[in-house]
């Protein structure tokens, strides 16, 4: 044909064509039809061939046309004649000679609705790299000749297009999403969503973006050539072997998850953030396979003001080599008053009576993985004890269980068989992912009657507790552990408290957790919690708090489900509130069952003489069943504390509690006790209404209504 805007008539030359129609319903994107002849008659795999002989293509090279109601809606070029065929005009003779030749006709336009082959392929194939996203895009991909396989020898099977990779692009997989055989390119940083692909390729400048409700499953190996994954989503190793990482070092701040079956070989390049964890190990929820190679665990400090911290290590090291961001000055430095690493020996110490532990114990450089530590940091000094916000430590990650025996024994600061202190031993979290508290304080390997663990927190310098039942014992309004409601996070040590010699706790994979987030406090009680709190502050808001756990499955002693221990601050700047049960226990959360009225004695103390503190009350998790009064023992002040928040003058000296808190039973008269008048309350019984606690020097005046809002007494006292 010439170039002409349709077809000539034939020249002489002979062509074949023939009459095609689609099936009913049409055909779905992707979806291929074979054509061919026997003899004269044209056949098709899709729909009919009404007339025509069908094609008859020659070896030399042919062109086809697609043609609907006389306008050339497609065409491909396979013919090649040196110095004549070009890109620009096809075959570009005008007047034809053969029927191998074929101008452009100038309807077409390579690349968008011509293809042309700068050679003569016998056989040719397009390679799917493009089957989905758009209709332009699919057009552009189809008439691109670099996206063909092509073979002069061999012809290839007309089979549907199956494409062996899929490009994500931002708005849309290339070739529709991945599957466990199909590899996987990321081409954009924009989050793709859910996936599963068999090899992943991360493109240069690009970062696989993963949502936090989003996992992106590989069966085979991963090469980052750009940024890694990033987000807080789970990346999940699935291949029923082995599966490795390549290109450049990657951090991610999500769940990193090995399946049971594969195992992932790191090569080194993979970093878990602060906020991630790793899932690997038997019996790990999510994980279950094997990691092999270093992994690099990182940990952000938060605040870099001085203090003491708790530490743990996540991979098989020692506690010298977690020098990367921090000081740590083992027993073998050479300064002794520098030295800043000890552990909790809760061991007997040689020839006591008592049983008094050996206690705070300077670390050695050899000091692994089996324990916990305390570390002082402090970036206000000299440098000695210098930190980074963030800390990080390589290794190979811990997994599988460890025992720990706990010692029965007396905290040396308290060397008397009536020391409260008794038990307590420091765990380290070993894992490379949170554990969950719940889970391993209900375990029947949670040797202690005493279900809670209690962590340190730098940042109001106190300690917080959780018990079976998920309480979480907050020394900051509302705050949160560590960003959790009941998860130990890596590089952390936490204290547990035996009850009894010969007790033991197991850490094992089936506690460890990837989650960093929780159900909210009221969802996450057993029973919807009834709390009373109180709290103490100074001008420099050092800070701590008592709670009071209204549950009538509680008593007035030691209840190890709901009860928590005291564990007193380690800072001399910051106020200890704590109050004792029936037993002389020193609790930090006390669980009371309904009573009608009772009282609890309060203990403050701050080693620093008259120091100005403020107590209020924090009710927003409290039922309002209770009038509750604040009584100062040694002033003799007496105020209604649920809504009038007490300032005093801490005297350190003064041993006996300095305060008692009243709890007296509201009436259900519906009475309302107006402000001026803080302090009174009222009941009913045989005797009729009773209005008690009302000051006699005050003008007051009692009214009463019924139901329906009758008034049916008033009367006004005057003081």
């Amino acid at each position: 044909y010439a170039d002409m805007t349709g077809f000539l008539t034939l020249d002489g030359i002979f062509e074949a064509e023939f009459v095609w129609t689609a099936p009913s319903g049409g055909l779905s994107m992707g979806q291929q039809i074979t054509f061919w002849r026997s003899g004269t008659t044209g056949f098709a795999s899709l729909g009919t061939v009404s007339s025509g002989v069908g094609l008859n293509l020659d070896v030399n090279g042919d062109q086809i046309f697609a043609v609907q109601s006389g306008t050339i809606l497609a065409g491909i070029h396979s013919n090649f004649i040196s110095g004549t065929t070009s890109v620009s005009n096809w075959d570009n003779t005008g007047i034809l000679s053969n029927d191998n030749q074929t101008d452009l006709p100038n309807v077409l336009t390579n690349g968008v609705n011509a293809l042309f082959f700068s050679s003569e392929p016998d056989n040719a194939r397009y390679s799917c790299d493009i089957t989905n996203c758009s209709a332009a895009l699919i057009r552009a991909a189809v008439n691109d000749s670099s996206n063909w396989d092509k073979d002069d020898a061999n012809s290839f099977s007309p089979t549907a297009c199956k494409p062996t990779t899929t490009t994500w692009d931002g708005s849309c997989w290339s070739n529709f999403d991945p599957t466990q055989g199909i590899d996987a390119i990321i081409a954009s940083s924009t989050a793709p969503g859910s996936f599963t692909c068999k090899d992943l390729t991360i493109q240069a400048s690009n970062s696989l973006t993963i949502n936090s409700t989003d996992t992106a499953t590989f069966w085979g190996n991963v090469t980052n050539s750009g940024n890694g994954p990033t987000g807080t989503g789970t990346f999940r190793c699935e291949a029923a072997g082995a599966s490795s990482l390549s290109g450049n070092n990657f951090t991610f701040g999500g769940i990193v998850q090995v399946a049971t079956g594969a195992t992932l070989t790191t090569n080194s390049k993979l970093t878990i953030g602060s906020s991630g964890s790793l899932m690997h190990g038997t019996n790990t929820n999510g994980g279950g396979g094997s990691v092999s190679g270093t992994v690099t665990l990182q940990k952000n400090i938060g605040t870099t003001s001085k203090g003491w911290r708790l530490f743990s290590l996540p991979v098989d090291d020692v506690i010298d080599n977690l020098e990367n961001g921090i000081n740590t000055l083992c027993s073998n430095h050479a300064t002794a008053q520098e030295r800043n690493v000890y552990y909790w020996d809760a061991a007997e110490r040689g020839g006591s009576t008592n049983n008094v532990a050996v206690g705070w114990t300077q670390a050695s450089g050899t000091d692994d993985d089996t324990k916990a530590y305390s570390i002082y940091l402090d970036n206000t000094s000299s440098g000695i004890w210098d930190f980074s916000s963030s800390i990080n430590i390589a290794g190979t990650p811990n997994d599988g269980s460890r025992v720990f025996n706990l010692d029965y024994t007396f905290d040396p600061m308290g060397d008397s068989v009536t020391a409260i202190q008794r038990g307590w031993n420091l765990i380290p979290n070993f894992y490379p992912s949170n554990i969950d508290v719940t889970d391993l304080i209900s375990d029947g390997s949670f040797g202690p009657a005493y279900k809670a663990v209690h962590i340190w927190d730098h940042s109001v310098q106190q300690f917080k507790a959780i018990n079976i039942s998920a309480l979480t014992n907050y020394h900051t309004d509302g705050g949160s552990i560590f960003g959790s409601l009941a998860y130990i996070p890596p590089f952390m040590g936490f204290w547990v408290k035996a009850d009894a010699v010969a007790q033991t706790i197991t850490l094992s994979n089936n506690f460890r957790t990837g989650l960093t987030d929780s159900l909210p406090a009221d969802n996450y009680f057993k029973n919807t919690p009834d709390i009373f709190r109180l709290i103490i502050n100074d001008k420099n808001n050092n800070t701590d708090q008592l709670a009071v756990h209204f549950n009538d499955d509680a008593t007035t002693g030691m209840d190890y489900m709901y009860d928590l221990y005291k564990l007193k601050s380690m800072s001399a700047e910051v106020p200890t509130l704590y109050t004792a049960n029936s037993d002389n226990t020193l609790l930090s959360l006390s669980a009371v069952p309904y009573n009608d009225a009772f009282t609890m004695p309060i203990y403050v103390e701050n080693n620093t003489q008259n120091r100005e503190y403020t107590l209020r009350a924090e009710t927003g998790a409290y039922s309002n069943y209770y009038h509750v009064w604040l009584e100062d023992i040694k002033t003799n002040n007496t105020v209604p504390i649920e809504t009038v928040p007490y300032t005093f003058l801490h005297d350190k000296n003064f041993v006996q509690p300095r305060f008692q808190l009243n709890f007296k039973k509201k009436s259900g008269t519906g009475i309302e006790i107006p402000d001026n008048a803080s302090g009174a309350y009222a009941y009913a019984n045989e005797n009729g209404i009773n209005i008690m606690g009302i000051n006699p020097h005050q003008n007051i005046t009692i009214s009463i209504y019924n139901t329906m809002g009758q008034k049916l007494f008033e009367e006004e006292l005057n003081g």
